[in-house]
């Protein structure tokens, strides 16, 4: 079903039954309503003098909110122009926000005798190669592991530095690899 009608006032066809709006037993379309509102609070406005009042009341009502939100309101003055020529939007800072209990993630130093998945599989070969059982090899690995941190613990209790230590321990990789 389709729904067509026209205003009572400028003859416009309307399509849509949201758009039509009746009053007075007169069909209006959306612009015709509007105007007869406005004009009708025009009239009623100069019919009953309050002209004078309203215009009062709007500017006292624009005092009271201008006292209660001054940082709203806009100020025309040098300093202000001044501040608007100096800012900068916050995608341009290149300070990071500061969240509260948050942490900027720090890298972590390789421990250099940590050894990752491909090189325990080289090292398992190598041990295979040479004749001993996948369980041997296997707990022969995990000695090495144990030993190396047992190391860099007494390492540390001995106060020696970091580098000297990761050093020692690339040197021993190097070594079990050659052995």
């Amino acid at each position: 079903m389709v729904f067509k009608m026209k205003c009572d006032i400028c003859k416009k066809q309307i399509d849509r039954k949201k758009h039509l709006h009746r009053l007075k037993r007169l069909n209006y379309c959306s612009e015709c309503y509007k105007e007869n509102k406005k004009n009708h609070r025009k009239k009623t406005i100069k019919e009953e003098g309050i002209e004078e009042d309203l215009k009062q009341l709007t500017n006292k009502m624009k005092r009271e909110w201008a006292k209660n939100n001054p940082e709203k309101v806009r100020s025309y003055s040098r300093k202000s122009y001044e501040k608007h020529l100096d800012y900068t939007p916050k995608r341009y800072k290149t300070e990071l926000p500061q969240i509260k209990n948050s942490k900027l993630k720090v890298k972590k130093e390789k421990n250099n005798f940590y050894l990752t998945f491909r090189e325990r599989q080289a090292f398992f070969r190598i041990l295979i190669r040479r004749g001993l059982d996948e369980e041997e090899a296997k707990e022969r690995i995990q000695d090495l592991v144990d030993f190396e941190k047992q190391l860099s613990k007494r390492k540390l209790n001995e106060k020696q530095s970091e580098e000297k230590i990761k050093q020692k321990q690339a040197k021993m990789l190097e070594e079990l690899f050659r052995y």
